[in-house]
């Protein structure tokens, strides 16, 4: 077998020696802003399900993973490996430069495979992965590829080669959390998502450029036929069987995305769903492992067994992992309730709780190239297995964790299978590498560190239900649940006269009888010029919006969709208004997300309404609120179909609302906002809209409408035609005076993923107010204009009346803040 001489690929001068770690270091910034760029733009076209997130996330690493495998045999045979780098980032521009092109493709191309494949999970999951794998694996293979080969080029001192890898590793890493951090707050905030990519495709072509320069100096590897494979360092007599590390390192790659998402699903349970939280997670993850591979790096060269060391790892990483799990519980409160005024507070507490967990878990890459490497140009070779291996164990993580683990286990159980699972890896680790008596005294140490660990967590309920005993305070915890997309749960409120409320990880997306989401519904199917036939209703949530549904028979068909099959259960059976959901043949249910559903349906529908989370409460509702979208709902409309949405004013800022109203009016021609509380509702229409105050008025008059919309819309009294037409505040000209001129929100750039606090300073109701559209040019809506000239008046009267209740609603809504 032909090996390459242990010194040749020394760097001729000192600057390039600093150079390449830099590189490394930008690199990694390129990677993972691709990485975040790519998966927006994928889950346009597979939808935000968890299912389709996840098979996007498994191609990725598999990428990656058989990149690292090939680049590390590529890295034991190429004369110039500096050079060979520089061309794979070359390729890794290039690739990126096609996606998206290829993007365009595959959304083609999924549209029309959908309606043949989206009644079966399994065929729509092997259609996502075939296309993502044409998309993502030639870049992903080229990235992998780089890790072996920058290793090869950089670690080529005998005996120091664990610091080295640590080096460039951790670089490489800081890189990547600076790269998250960058594409979440900066780039994709101010230059849109093609910009951030843009931006990217240029700084990896400088670093291919750099590169390819740099390995002009570069000396040729001298062949060499020493292939018993003897070991070079110095002092190297470590018995190590490659098999068993490489076993416990892919179990490892599980352990660090399982960690992963338990701290995630943890943090949901502390901080609302927002970019802020997922960004600062992503970026102190990657800056642990930065940390951890310089150290441990630097002290794989100089431990005297490396094998007990890397022992050490795994089992120090699953006890500090069950601890901080466990200690941060003890915080929820008081940093629930600090984060919120203090925003930064969250970042701050996220980068303390886990650089140090995840520090120490980083620290095993090196060493375990280290311990893969033989002689100092093997170093390659050996860090492209490993990453290649832990990648592979990273894919079965990402899969078994939010699928299998947490809805049969639990946050709690997979916490603790976790810790049993690193323990054994350095119990593997240990036996073979240390004497009986000393064997024995380590896993005395862990043992009583568990049962410690263990009796603390039984004395505060565990993780899950120790959190959820301080938020649901004196309410009563009827059910509680977890799944792949978080924690359900369901309180009933004393204080409130025994009122139901839902719970997805910290958000409470339905209240029982909550007047708003009940009016919502009965507003356009009241108005609309006749009464729809085909519905579809998006962001299903407590089901609230579809009550109204059981007073018009005329509705053939009721579409519901919602991303969570939980939440749709949870409201079924504790909401009591929802039982003629339950027995109403016209109802369908679909679990998918509503982007995606909207895009790819192939029906139409008289009336669309969507009950989507204001972006405020997660980020990625923000999409629902994009011209992208809108034109997808706007396509599924029949001729004078209409599509409501909810504008959440106390969850925004004026110029927040100003943008959902621009946007909102830029596809759909005519337009109406009316009265409903503190959540307005928008009414989009591609023809003109035209109110019948006689057929509205008989629809009022149905048997138990009347009933249901007093007891429901309170003050307001909608059960009777004039107070009912007084919720129409503005009306098509109107509306678009009051949204103004600015940006709009599109799935590039949406201001609306960086909403941050609750607008209760009461902005938008005086806005809202001074811009009231006079009836007198609001008549020719109507059928007979003659009977709105003669009642204006209190007409006028009735609405400043509804705008006050607002304006109140807003100031108790700050005292209660």
């Amino acid at each position: 077998m032909m090996v390459m001489d242990t010194n040749v690929m020394a760097p001729r001068s000192l600057s390039t020696r600093w150079a390449l770690p830099l590189l490394y270091a930008v690199s990694g910034l390129c990677s993972l802003v691709y990485q975040l760029v790519w998966m927006r733009r994928l889950g346009l076209v597979f939808g935000s399900s968890f299912t389709a997130v996840s098979v996007v996330t498994a191609v990725f690493f598999a990428g990656l993973a058989l990149g690292g495998w090939g680049g590390g045999r590529l890295a034991r045979r190429v004369a110039r490996p500096l050079r060979t780098y520089g061309l794979l980032e070359a390729g890794v521009t290039a690739a990126a430069l096609l996606v998206p092109s290829m993007l365009d493709m595959a959304e083609y191309l999924y549209a029309a495979w959908y309606p043949s494949v989206s009644a079966s999970l399994r065929q729509t999951a092997l259609v996502r992965m075939g296309l993502a794998a044409c998309l993502l694996l030639l870049p992903t293979t080229l990235m992998g590829a780089t890790v072996p080969l920058i290793v090869r080029c950089y670690s080529t001192r005998d005996g120091r080669n664990g610091g080295d890898t640590g080096v460039i590793y951790a670089l490489n890493s800081l890189g990547a959390a600076l790269g998250v951090l960058a594409a979440g707050w900066i780039f994709f905030r101010w230059m849109g998502v093609n910009g951030a990519n843009s931006l990217a495709i240029s700084l990896n072509a400088l670093v291919a450029l750099a590169a390819l320069l740099l390995a002009r100096r570069e000396a040729e590897s001298r062949p060499s036929t020493d292939g018993d494979g003897a070991s070079v360092f110095e002092g190297e007599a470590e018995a190590v069987r490659p098999g068993l590390v490489l076993a416990c390192f892919g179990l490892s790659g599980f352990l660090y995305v399982g960690y992963e998402l338990l701290w995630m699903r943890t943090f949901l349970l502390f901080f609302r769903d927002s970019i802020y939280l997922y960004v600062s997670c992503l970026a102190a993850v990657i800056a642990g492992v930065a940390v951890g591979s310089f150290a441990a790096g630097r002290l794989a060269d100089r431990v005297r067994s490396r094998r007990m060391f890397l022992g050490w790892l795994f089992g120090a990483s699953a006890l500090l992992h069950t601890a901080f799990l466990l200690g941060v519980v003890r915080l929820h409160r008081p940093l629930s309730l600090l984060a919120f005024p203090y925003p930064a507070l969250e970042t701050v507490f996220i980068f303390c709780a886990l650089v140090p967990v995840f520090a120490v878990a980083g620290g095993t890459f090196p060493v375990v190239a280290r311990l893969l490497a033989r002689r100092a140009s093997d170093t390659g070779g050996g860090a492209g297995r490993a990453y290649a291996v832990n990648t592979l164990g990273s894919i079965a993580g990402a899969i078994l964790t939010p699928f299998c683990l947490l809805p049969a286990l639990g946050l709690d159980g997979t916490m603790w299978l976790f810790l049993v699972c690193g323990l054994g890896s350095a119990a593997a680790l240990w036996r073979g590498g240390a004497t009986r008596p000393v064997l024995l005294r380590y896993a005395a140490t862990c043992v009583l560190l568990s049962s410690l660990l263990f009796i603390g967590a039984q004395r505060q309920g565990g993780v899950f239900l120790g959190i959820l005993n301080q938020v649901k305070g004196a309410s009563r915890l009827l059910e509680a649940r977890q799944g792949a997309l978080g924690g359900n749960w369901v309180l009933e409120s004393p204080e409130r006269g025994g009122q139901i409320v839902l719970y997805e990880n910290l958000v409470a997306f339905s209240r029982g009888g909550s007047p708003s989401f009940v009016v919502q519904g009965f507003i356009p199917l009241i108005l609309a010029d006749e009464v729809p036939r085909n519905v579809l209703g998006l962001c299903f949530g407590g089901g609230l919006t579809y009550h109204a549904a059981r007073y018009f028979p005329e509705i053939r068909s009721l579409d519901l969709v919602d991303i969570s099959a939980g939440n749709v259960d949870m409201a079924l059976r504790h909401l009591a208004i929802n039982e003629s959901l339950k027995r109403d043949s016209r109802v369908r249910f679909f679990i998918d997300d509503a982007y995606s559903y909207v895009k790819y349906a192939q029906k139409s529908y008289d009336l669309i309404l969507i009950d989507s989370n204001p972006p405020f409460y997660s980020h990625n509702c923000a999409t629902l609120y994009s011209r992208e979208f809108y034109r997808q709902c706007a396509r599924r409309l029949t001729h004078r179909g209409l599509f409501t949405q909810v504008l959440p004013i106390k969850q925004m800022t004026l110029a927040e609302a100003q943008s959902v109203m621009r946007t909102f009016a830029s596809v759909f021609p005519h337009t109406l906002l009316w009265w409903n509380e503190l959540d307005p509702l928008m009414i989009g229409s591609n023809e003109p809209i035209v109110l019948e105050p006689d057929g509205m008025e008989a629809r009022l008059n149905r048997p138990g409408l009347g009933d249901a919309l007093r007891r429901y819309s309170g003050e307001a009294k909608f059960d009777t035609l004039g107070h009912f037409l007084s919720g129409l505040l503005l009306a098509d000209d109107g509306f678009r005076r009051a949204a103004g001129t600015g940006p709009m929100n599109s799935v590039d750039k949406n201001c609306l993923e960086y909403s941050r606090e609750l607008n209760a300073d009461q902005t938008v109701a005086p806005w809202l107010t001074e811009r009231l559209e006079p009836w007198e040019a609001m008549k020719s809506l109507f059928t007979r204009p003659d009977m709105i000239e003669e009642y204006a008046p209190q007409l006028e009267r009735r609405r400043a009346y509804l705008m006050g209740l607002i304006r109140r609603e807003m100031m108790l809504a700050r005292i209660r803040l």
